[in-house]
């Protein structure tokens, strides 16, 4: 079967998918407000204003975790422990607390203040503000295990594992990484032993307009290089950002270091970099994902895999990535365009 009917079986699999949402009880102006502070705020922010919101929501925080988990499951990471949280005083319960108690509204740590009227600057309690630029989010990722179908250079069936691994951090700073490995052999003997390791630090600012600092190095057994790798910092810019799409533009400068297959001439040199991420929430669990990365200077590629992640039950789903990279500068001999069709189970934590 080639990949060019394997990737048309993709699309028509990801029409079939499901469309199932969870219904969280906010007014249309509160989950306008939610929706408005996940498009603008940083992650201290946005929980902040997510405090807020659950303060004068009947359900408190259960309700807006599930608005959130409907609507921008990004952020899901920083009210993970409010699922089954209890319900928060409305904001007419709140008032009749206040005037009924002559000694001021009651506080908790984190939480927002009963009279919201007393919260500082909008941030939603009277301690949030120290609390949340001292907090970060818990670490969220995912396992995968699969097979991996090669073709460019070398026809091979290799045994893949893949790990990611995502954090946000205090202040706005979020940290996406990614290690792969894949493996194969062909009589006895080793064909594939290779490794990828991404990773990308980034900070969101107003508008969506934020800046980043990312690199990657892959040791290639069967690619145009043995050895590549690059780093690169400039502006990031989610240029869309809502329930059913995300996309996401960042351009920069760096450096990429290439050590060849059959001279073992290492070379390096300034690259620009322009990205693109796509990706299209087809229900809680599914999406399809397109990730573009061109690097043009000395040692120019582009690299494109689409994503389709096919919920099973639970936190499993099934992945197939679909890869296709092109170097414009490959020795002579090697084919400068490898394509690699990734089928995974995936177990998200």
């Amino acid at each position: 079967m080639s990949i060019k009917t394997v990737t048309a079986g993709l699309i028509g699999a990801a029409c079939l998918l499901g469309s199932g949402k969870a219904h969280a009880d906010l007014s249309a102006d509160l989950s306008a407000l939610l929706l408005a502070a996940h498009r603008h705020q940083g992650a201290n922010e946005f929980l902040a204003t997510a405090e807020l919101v659950a303060s004068v929501t009947p359900g408190g925080r259960a309700d807006v975790y599930m608005a959130v988990a409907e609507a921008m499951p990004q952020r899901l990471n920083l009210v993970s422990g409010w699922r089954n949280a209890p319900v928060t005083p409305s904001a007419a319960d709140s008032s009749a607390a206040s005037n009924a108690d002559s000694d001021g509204p009651e506080r908790s740590i984190g939480g927002a203040p009963v009279a919201m009227e007393n919260a500082p600057g909008g941030s939603g309690g009277w301690l949030s503000r120290p609390v949340y630029n001292a907090q970060a989010g818990p670490w969220r990722g995912n396992v995968s295990f699969g097979v991996q179908i090669d073709q460019g250079n070398t026809d091979l069936a290799d045994f893949t594992v893949g790990f990611e691994l995502d954090k946000a951090l205090a202040r706005g700073w979020g940290l996406d990484s990614r290690v792969g490995y894949a493996y194969s052999e062909v009589d006895g003997d080793t064909i594939r032993d290779d490794w990828l390791v991404e990773a990308r630090l980034d900070r969101v600012m107003s508008d969506g307009f934020g800046y980043y600092l990312g690199g990657s190095f892959e040791d290639d057994e069967t690619g145009s290089y043995d050895r590549t790798g690059f780093v690169t910092g400039g502006a990031i810019w989610h240029a869309l950002d809502n329930e059913r799409f995300n996309w996401v533009v960042r351009a920069g400068v760096g450096q990429r270091y290439r050590l060849t297959r059959i001279s073992q001439d290492a070379a390096s040199g300034p690259v620009a970099e322009l990205a693109s991420q796509w990706i299209w929430r087809i229900n809680t669990n599914g999406m399809v994902k397109s990730e573009t990365t061109a690097l043009s200077g000395e040692g120019s590629r582009i690299v494109q895999a689409f994503t389709l992640q096919t919920p099973i039950a639970g936190h499993w789903s099934f992945l197939t990535r679909l890869n296709i990279r092109h170097e414009f500068e490959a020795e002579p001999g090697l084919d400068p365009t490898q394509t690699g069709l990734d089928i995974a189970l995936s177990r998200e934590f």
